[in-house]
């Protein structure tokens, strides 16, 4: 197996091959959302801490920021831009839901927190949307709903609810469906691997 050439276009390339290429088999074995969910773990992850704001000064070791600037400004468009009209989704805002999960619910079934929740707002940044979904991650803050059959319909993605640098007990969430996740992966996969050039800054 060839070395990375980078963490932020090759890495996450390879790991849409994957799921692509594994689909079927994951899909004949019953493993789909585990494939996606495997997938997505380290495809939005990894190039997002690459990509990222160092947070309280604390720079990622790889300098990413610094060696690809030109990337990191088209990074930083795709974040200033409202989600529903970025090149990550581009479609129904309706296929995006989001919530308030508050302390003393959050250990009962997702089915119950889910039954108030709303589109997700047409200004929503995608920067938010972004660190959302990689804290759900991060975090194993992830939940599922499913139908009669018990098969899985919607992944439910948790994030912490702070005030004054506290954690309030509170979550926020943000729901959608299986189908629609693979999407909103294929797509930053897409933006990292097309849309964005690595020209390495001396």
């Amino acid at each position: 197996m060839s070395n990375y050439k980078n963490f932020i276009q090759d890495f996450p390339k390879r790991c849409g091959e994957i799921l692509e290429q594994y689909n079927n088999q994951a899909k004949t074995n019953g493993l789909e959302v585990t494939h996606l969910l495997a997938i997505a773990s380290v495809a939005i992850t990894i190039p997002f801490e690459r990509l990222r704001k160092p947070i309280g000064g604390s720079k990622h070791p790889a300098n990413d920021r610094k060696k690809y600037e030109e990337a990191i400004s088209k990074y930083a468009n795709l974040c200033d831009r409202k989600f529903i009209k970025s090149e990550l989704w581009n479609g129904e805002s309706s296929a995006w839901r989001k919530g308030i999960v508050e302390r003393d619910k959050v250990k009962n079934e997702p089915e119950s927190w889910i039954r108030n929740a709303e589109i997700l707002p047409a200004d929503y940044k995608t920067k938010y949307f972004l660190s959302h979904i990689r804290n759900a991650i991060s975090h194993a803050n992830i939940y599922t709903s499913s139908d009669n059959d018990n098969n899985i319909i919607d992944l439910i993605f948790l994030d912490r609810i702070y005030k004054d640098k506290l954690f309030t007990g509170n979550y926020s969430y943000i729901m959608v469906s299986v189908k629609n996740f693979k999407i909103l992966l294929l797509n930053w996969i897409k933006f990292l691997t097309d849309e964005i050039k690595l020209i390495i800054i001396e």
